[in-house]
């Protein structure tokens, strides 16, 4: 507590506090409560740094200023492919998704549920390594690999050593699998241009599969047009759907 404001504002002050109010009363003392320091910093710097002829006002004139990131694209950004994936772990389960996209902008997306214990560090390697072999089998020689996973991506460009026991054989099949690249590069990025890769994952997840199943991959559309302005009539067949 203040002491100025304990003094003073104290409705029936005893021994000392009250010889130190009948003190203050010859003074014409005013107290008001300081509610931010911001403004007193910057006033108590203007005045110890006062203006003179060599001061030059701040240019706030940024250039690109509307530009929020800059990726690098190195030599072989325009023949290589993208691969992209996500592991998603909720009380339904583990899915892994992954989706690769050529030069040309085809998507190839891939998704897994895990049925078996896996952390989150463990099941981005999982669906790395996924992605990874959809690519090896594809016959794909230029990849760069991006995911939203820092220790993965740092461990796979040698930045971070891997310690935890249960990733060391994750981490040396990574380092197999990329052999089999001519040119291979990892690259972080931030978990919300990875949006895709997280459907597909919490997708993964959350069906209940029987057994291995196989699932038409999904066609997105676009529609202007109310439903009732697309529906037709369709001629019975007698086949049950």
């Amino acid at each position: 507590m203040d002491p100025l404001k304990y003094i003073f504002q104290k409705p029936m002050s005893t021994g000392r506090l009250a010889k130190w109010q009948i003190l203050l009363t010859e003074f014409d003392i005013i107290y008001v409560t300081r509610i931010a320091m911001k403004a007193q910093a910057l006033a108590d710097h203007l005045a110890e740094n006062p203006v003179d002829s060599d001061y030059e006002p701040l240019d706030t004139y940024f250039p690109d200023e509307e530009i929020n990131s800059i990726e690098e694209v190195g030599s072989n950004g325009n023949q290589a492919w993208q691969l992209y994936f996500y592991g998603a772990t909720n009380t339904k389960g583990t899915g892994i998704g992954a989706i690769l996209i050529s030069p040309t902008g085809q998507h190839y997306p891939a998704t897994a549920q895990l049925r078996f214990f896996c952390t989150n560090n463990t099941t981005e390697y999982e669906a790395c390594i996924m992605g990874l072999n959809m690519a090896i089998d594809l016959g794909v020689q230029e990849l760069i690999v991006l995911g939203d996973s820092d220790l993965l991506i740092r461990q796979a460009q040698g930045e971070w050593k891997t310690r935890d026991l249960k990733l060391l054989p994750y981490r040396q099949c990574v380092e197999d699998l990329s052999k089999r690249f001519m040119y291979i590069e990892f690259r972080y990025i931030p978990r919300f241009h990875n949006d895709l890769d997280d459907a597909l994952a919490t997708l993964a997840s959350m069906l209940p599969y029987p057994e291995n199943t196989y699932i038409t991959p999904l066609e997105i559309q676009v529609r202007d047009q109310h439903g009732y302005c697309n529906t037709v009539e369709e001629e019975p067949d007698g086949e049950p759907w």
